[in-house]
């Protein structure tokens, strides 16, 4: 009886690990609190260039399909990665 709780005990502690997402600079995967299971980025559009979407924990709010992407977060490291403008992409610049 003894093995089986700490069995259940070693499950319960793996089961309930930490899930890391990239922070603020897209690259440094930081410990999200255990209720998080998605991490957040930006997304990149041509003609309007990255949104204001920050990298982190959590979930995208609602409605923000077109500025916030959204992945599974895991244990060891951030599935958001970092975002940059695709080669061949076009960028909205104005001149003064």
């Amino acid at each position: 009886m003894k093995v089986f709780l700490i069995l259940m005990g070693v499950f319960s502690v793996v089961s309930a690990a930490v899930k890391k997402c990239n922070g603020v600079d897209g690259v440094t995967p930081e410990d999200c609190a255990t209720e998080d299971v998605a991490c957040t980025s930006p997304k990149f559009a041509e003609y309007g260039g990255m949104s204001s979407q920050a990298y982190g924990c959590g979930e995208c709010p609602a409605d923000s399909t077109a500025t916030c992407a959204q992945c599974v977060a895991t244990a060891d490291t951030g599935c958001n990665t970092k975002v940059v403008a695709l080669t061949g992409k076009l960028t909205f610049l104005c001149y003064k």
